[in-house]
């Protein structure tokens, strides 16, 4: 492989407008592209033809995805022009149409950019059945990432009705190289896949280390989680913990911002261990 490869995602998240979930995809991208790497990322959605003329914007409206000029999107739109229901299997003739547009605009960047080294597939999720197609129709390599907290041996959940528990495990098996965010997500997959996988952890681009860090010169000292409050996040964890080492010393502080359905849970869990305040 070239040292400044030529990197085609998949990703089953990716920001929109008003949401943060798959940041960690869009930070990915960025800062590969900070070491020379040439990325571009497929943005998949579907819409009927009738909504797509009574829509009086572009196509592009129906990809909700948050917009950046340093990132290059191929817009991988389905329209199914005619009614699926009217199909002899629905299901498989939906899958077909999501297949034969994604390799007619995968073609269409490839005409004016050049052929891509790899697919670099994120999350089990969704989406494994495009990459395997694409991997197979153009013959390129998939490496694939894994960050999501809920993926176990027993459960592999899906966002769609085309990829099956055998077909993504195969997918996985398959793939040149495989990647989790830390050590002990890496034991896990290898358990999950039973094959190996190399540790990547999240990353975050160049520009949040361009100006030093200022001596501190006032108190308290402040921790701040920011997350959705969900029992995967732990923050019981973090308020256990920060009672223990700092409750009662005012010149530590914690802040937790974000919202869910845990909020009054984690309320309720500060008081009871004096942290409150």
């Amino acid at each position: 492989m070239k040292s400044s490869p030529h990197i085609l995602f998949i990703s089953s998240w990716f920001p929109s407008p008003t949401t943060s979930e798959g940041t960690f995809v869009e930070l990915h991208l960025l800062a590969l592209q900070s070491r020379g790497c040439r990325c571009a990322i497929l943005l998949n959605g579907e819409v009927t033809l009738g909504n797509y003329l009574k829509s009086k914007s572009n196509s592009k409206s129906f990809l909700n995805f948050r917009r950046r000029e340093d990132i290059t999107f191929i817009e991988n739109l389905t329209i199914h022009r005619t009614p699926l229901r009217l199909a002899k299997d629905p299901v498989r003739k939906r899958k077909e149409n999501i297949l034969k547009s994604s390799l007619k605009n995968l073609k269409a960047y490839i005409s004016v950019n050049g052929r891509p080294d790899f697919i670099f597939h994120h999350g089990i999720f969704d989406y494994c059945f495009i990459s395997d197609y694409l991997s197979k129709e153009l013959d390129l390599p998939i490496w694939y990432m894994e960050n999501s907290p809920n993926i176990s041996e027993e459960v592999l959940p899906c966002a769609n009705p085309f990829d099956t528990d055998q077909f993504r495990r195969e997918f996985v098996r398959n793939a040149e190289r495989r990647f989790a965010v830390t050590r002990d997500y890496v034991e896990k997959m290898q358990k999950v896949f039973q094959v190996p996988f190399e540790c990547v952890p999240n990353v975050i681009t160049d520009d949040f280390f361009v100006e030093n860090p200022k001596p501190r010169s006032r108190q308290p000292f402040v921790f701040c989680n920011v997350a959705i409050m969900d029992e995967r996040k732990r923050q019981d964890l973090i308020l256990k913990s920060f009672a223990e080492a700092f409750g009662g010393d005012t010149s530590f502080r914690l802040v937790i911002a974000g919202d869910g359905r845990l909020k009054d849970s984690l309320i309720q869990l500060a008081k009871d261990l004096n942290v409150e305040d």
